[in-house]
């Protein structure tokens, strides 16, 4: 019979186990923070979808909404929590942005409990914007939220011309970008006018489907009869588009 050996099994490396050790524990904490952020990000967002579907329901009955103060509160605590969590994320701080904006549509006095919420969301904007530039619709967002506090500057002209640049095609980008000039006519620019303007030329030349086109187009000269910028917007758009030669007649 074979004779076993006598020698005792080599103990397992002492030094490599924990090196495995200190490997994993940072592993597991960052897996931990992500999937915590992860979740705090999905109720941030879940209020912002809750609050557009209200508003979309209230304005089909005449009528406005605006969260309440709790409501904000919960929220903007979820959203910063992800951000403080997981600060490499972009969509983490743009929800952050989007929260903090719609404190603009609150009462003054819901305002005045949160006066540091208008720069705030401003900063959250450019963060997503420095972790993710090639992203369209944060530009886009910046832009609204400088156009909503009345800043109608370099910045928010940039923000707009960068949307444009990077998704001058996308249906949202295009309206977003159609809406946001309408409302804020006068304060804008002679070059941010004209940036609406094309945009707006933009909307009447998008190739889809034929009932998709249609629609475009027509929402366009909606928006600028709503906003009553019919005259303002013909002075700056050629007329070798057909539908747009008769829009524009006198």
């Amino acid at each position: 019979m074979p004779r076993h050996s006598s020698r005792r099994r080599t103990p397992p490396n002492l030094k490599m186990l924990a090196l495995a050790l200190l490997l994993g524990v940072p592993a597991g904490t960052w897996m931990a923070a992500s999937a915590v952020s992860g979740y705090q990000d999905f109720r941030a967002a879940s209020h912002l979808e809750a609050w557009s579907f209200q508003t979309r329901s209230q304005r089909l009955q005449g009528l406005t909404f605006t969260p309440s103060y709790h409501e904000f509160d919960a929220a903007l605590a979820h959203a910063r929590l992800a951000v403080q969590l997981s600060p490499y994320k972009a969509e983490y701080h743009e929800h952050l942005g989007n929260i903090l904006l719609w404190m603009h549509h609150a009462p003054p006095a819901t305002q005045a409990l949160a006066p540091e919420w208008r720069q705030q969301s401003l900063q959250a904007f450019r963060e997503a914007i420095r972790l993710r530039p090639a992203w369209p619709d944060t530009y886009l967002r910046l832009a609204r939220g400088k156009a909503l506090l009345g800043e109608p500057d370099a910045e928010m002209d940039a923000a707009l011309h960068q949307a444009a640049r990077l998704a001058p095609w996308k249906p949202d980008i295009m309206f977003e970008t159609l809406a946001i000039g309408l409302y804020h006519w006068t304060t804008l620019s002679p070059g941010q006018q004209q940036l609406v303007a094309d945009t707006f030329i933009r909307t009447q030349q998008w190739q889809a489907s034929r009932k998709a086109s249609a629609w475009a187009g027509q929402h366009a000269f909606d928006l600028v009869v709503m906003h009553d910028k019919v005259r303002e917007m013909c002075a700056l758009v050629r007329r070798d588009i057909p539908d747009v030669a008769a829009f524009c007649q006198p």
